[in-house]
């Protein structure tokens, strides 16, 4: 009887509770980003729903949970099989639908709704439910959909440190907030709009929450930037490397009011502030092949034109056969963003291959995260590190902190603002 009424209150809650159940099927990519601003809805009363690709595999993928769960066809919303605490659950692919436990459902497309609001996806902690669905190559697409602000929990501290000011961390939460939410409003019915990794925001899970950044988030609940009362795509990189750039210097889009680069004041302690690689010719040669760009013996490289940053625009190298001229994003791309870490550089051409000499990391656009850190830790406050990095965007309360919050937010600012100064 116990477990019965668990599940019809796990029903209950999945039925009232608000998701776009798209009929579109897994895509390989995300449409590429592009700055423009979209007005947010009328009456935001609460944080929306975030979807995140976590996994695509075509291996079966474990699920379990600490409570009960259920696992729902997302589209008749009938329950298909029940999770017990505990208890692991293997889903598969087919050419007929899903395999739960060894067993064919017809269906390519469920919801796992666990009852204490945690499920373990491969040993990996994730908030609220995920989905599962059969994608376009008939592999798994497991799909983390949970509210904003418990996604950006996850996505915190991945991307900077815990140990920072504040200040900074309360940047970041807007700042990726802002990103999140403008990717749901430019693609709503989609069955996801970010990924877990660099191509959108790093995001681990409840795994890898922090006190430190979850407060950041609680202390900025539902606020974001918007310019002329839209919202855009706030984007963020490691490090400036002295200035940051426009967001049309990187991306085939349209320049952006707030998205153009400014030049740092503040010296960013970050160790990728400058560094140096070396790479051989041909291993420059073999990558170029490899994406399919044939060339002979390479000969030099040379950078061919920069914009008002300093960042390469475009690189020109010179082989046996010819010479090819290429954008120093794809050109950096195909060398690995590991080894070239930004486009800030500059070439010296030696006997066996380039000589390379660097400053930050990142693409340059937008919030320089130790930039934003050395800010804070010189006393700016984070709307003031917002305002520097994001010229002529305004701060905006997107939806109301939950109930209880605003005395939370005082109470946890104060705390928070005595322990960066004991530090």
């Amino acid at each position: 009887m116990i477990q019965k009424a668990i599940v019809k209150l796990v029903l209950f809650i999945f039925i009232v509770t608000s998701f776009s159940s798209s009929g579109y099927a897994d895509t390989k990519k995300i449409v590429p980003p592009a700055p423009s601003s979209i007005l947010l809805p009328v009456g935001l009363n609460q944080a929306p729903l975030t979807k995140v690709l976590i996994l695509r595999s075509d291996e079966p993928v474990t699920f379990s949970s600490e409570g009960h769960f259920v696992a729902l066809d997302s589209d008749s919303r009938k329950l298909i099989r029940q999770g017990y605490p505990k208890r692991k659950m293997t889903v598969g692919v087919s050419s007929s639908g899903l395999v739960i436990d060894g067993q064919t459902v017809k269906t390519k497309d469920i919801r796992l709704i666990p009852e204490n609001k945690v499920i373990i996806v491969n040993k990996r902690e994730y908030r609220f439910r995920v989905r599962i669905l059969i994608n376009n190559e008939e592999k798994l697409s497991v799909i983390n959909e949970l509210p904003l602000d418990e996604y950006l929990k996850g996505v915190l501290p991945r991307e900077v440190s815990p140990r920072w000011n504040m200040e900074a961390l309360k940047a970041q939460a807007v700042a990726a907030r802002t990103f999140a939410l403008f990717q749901g409003l430019r693609a709503p019915k989609a069955p996801f709009f970010l990924k877990s990794d660099v191509s959108s925001q790093v995001y681990g899970g409840k795994t890898n929450e922090h006190n430190r950044t979850s407060l950041a988030v609680d202390l900025t609940q539902g606020e974001i930037l918007t310019y002329s009362g839209g919202v855009f795509p706030t984007f963020f990189h490691s490090s400036s490397g002295g200035s940051t750039t426009d967001a049309a210097e990187v991306w085939n889009i349209r320049s952006h009011p707030s998205l153009r680069g400014v030049k740092s004041k503040f010296v960013e302690s970050s160790k990728y502030a400058s560094w140096e690689r070396k790479v051989s010719y041909k291993e420059i040669k073999e990558l170029l092949e490899k994406d399919k760009t044939p060339v002979g013996d390479i000969i030099r490289v040379e950078a061919v034109d920069r914009d008002r940053s300093g960042r390469l625009r475009k690189v020109n190298i010179i082989h046996s056969q010819g010479n090819k001229v290429m954008k120093a994003s794809e050109f950096r791309r195909i060398i690995g963003y590991k080894k070239l870490l930004s486009t800030l550089i500059t070439f010296d051409n030696q006997r066996e291959g380039l000589q390379i000499k660097g400053r930050g990391w990142g693409h340059g656009v937008g919030l320089s995260q130790w930039g934003a850190k050395t800010m804070a830790d010189e006393s700016y406050s984070y709307n003031k590190i917002l305002e520097y990095f994001y010229p002529q965007s305004t701060m905006l309360q997107a939806y109301p902190p939950y109930n209880g919050g605003t005395l939370k937010r005082v109470l946890s600012s104060w705390f928070s603002s005595i322990r960066d100064v004991v530090r």
